[in-house]
């Protein structure tokens, strides 16, 4: 009863064959738009906590599990004190980074890479985008989702992140 699940895709084309998998969680205590939190996650959304209403991973998703393995339900629960942001009203927005672009060397030839190349290109060019900015501009698409939302305050939506998160969140911004 704390909070409102959502779960939604954002999809890259109309294939709808290559997406973002968003988890949404709002808080029931609160009246109005609420300010958010929005943070990539590294090992899937079933990881961020036990809730087992979260999705289980696709298939699409579990290719991109490639260098972790599956991770077990709530496994980096500790690094998302999620009923914390709820309980002081705020929402807790999440994706797998991996949904925008693996963390593995695949010659960037999955998730969102070959959608910005020429035809017959199958690598970036020297001045085109690297893992970080295809994170941060999949985190700009979940930003383009959260101003459609009417319970979500989106002039106030911290993004966070940790190393390379942290510095994907930052370009973001």
């Amino acid at each position: 009863g704390l909070a409102t699940r959502m779960e939604v895709a954002i999809y890259f084309n109309e294939n709808e064959d290559k997406y973002i998998d968003l988890l949404v969680y709002l808080p029931n205590n609160v009246e109005g738009p609420v300010p958010a939190f929005l943070a990539m996650n590294l090992a899937g959304n079933t990881s961020i906590h036990k809730d087992e209403g979260i999705a289980e991973p696709t298939e699409m998703q579990l290719e991109n599990y490639e260098i972790y393995g599956i991770p077990a339900r709530g496994q980096k629960q500790h690094r998302f004190p999620l009923e914390m942001i709820l309980d002081r009203g705020y929402a807790f927005v999440t994706y797998f980074k991996s949904d925008i672009d693996p963390d593995f060397d695949d010659g960037y030839r999955n998730g969102v890479h070959p959608f910005i190349y020429r035809p017959g290109q199958y690598f970036p060019d020297p001045d085109q985008w690297g893992s970080i900015s295809a994170w941060a501009w999949g985190m700009s698409r979940v930003m383009d989702y959260l101003e459609t939302q009417d319970r979500i305050d989106c002039h106030r939506v911290a993004a966070i992140g940790h190393s390379r998160g942290g510095k994907t969140a930052l370009w973001a911004g």
